[in-house]
């Protein structure tokens, strides 16, 4: 698998949640549905 580099991505997001996305239009990462939910 090959990884973009940081700088090919673009963070969008609407204060509750987050979407890294890459020049390629992928979404790599997404908080969801909110933008703590990783915590417990």
């Amino acid at each position: 698998m090959t990884y973009q580099r940081i700088e090919d991505y673009g963070v969008i997001g609407d204060l509750y949640t987050v979407a890294l996305v890459g020049k390629n239009g992928s979404i790599d990462f997404m908080s969801f549905p909110y933008f703590e939910s990783h915590r417990g």
